[in-house]
């Protein structure tokens, strides 16, 4: 991969549980959460098929302690 290079990815989903926060030594916060998706199309013999599928997540807040735990909560 190329230094530098940025990927972006955008979720739509649920929340399985409320963002864990840790911080670093030098006070910045790491949130960690997963998020579950779905995904449903049409086969070949026009039947429509389901998935189901959960991702992890860790997003590290450099500026905005504590963004997620207000901005995320599981059932909200």
């Amino acid at each position: 991969m190329a230094k530098g290079t940025v990927n972006k990815v955008t979720l739509i989903g649920r929340l399985g549980q409320d963002p864990e926060i840790r911080f670093t030594g030098d006070g910045n916060a790491i949130a960690s959460f997963s998020v579950a998706t779905n995904e449903s199309w049409k086969n070949k013999t026009a039947k429509f098929k389901k998935e189901q599928s959960g991702q992890s997540a860790r997003f590290l807040e450099q500026q905005q302690k504590n963004m997620f735990s207000h901005m995320l909560k599981r059932g909200a």
